[in-house]
């Protein structure tokens, strides 16, 4: 149960922390391609979106019903991720900081 608690608490700051980075990221490998910039929540909602990509099992023999609950809240909890993300995407991208 404990760990229950911890994963709550945890798992939205490491998923903003996440978004950061990959905006971040962004900003430096994809938009001299010309993409535009995206911000934090843009981030968080493609990282939603590739994580229904990927296969998160941990090689533990699983029966079917648990392998099932796995998938079925791997799929609500990425499509809240996206909702959440979605409602603030209209906000303007904060422009990058520069040191000089």
């Amino acid at each position: 149960m404990e760990q229950f608690i911890g994963f709550l608490i945890t798992w939205p700051l490491l998923t903003c922390l996440n978004g950061w980075v990959i905006s971040v990221m962004w900003r430096w490998f994809i938009v001299p391609f010309g993409a535009p910039e995206i911000g934090v929540a843009w981030a968080i909602g493609l990282t939603a979106v590739a994580t229904m990509f990927c296969d998160t099992t941990t090689g533990k023999d699983e029966s079917f019903i648990v392998a099932i609950a796995h998938d079925v809240l791997k799929a609500g909890l990425m499509l809240l991720v996206a909702y959440i993300a979605h409602r603030f995407m209209h906000l303007p991208v904060q422009p990058p900081v520069t040191i000089h």
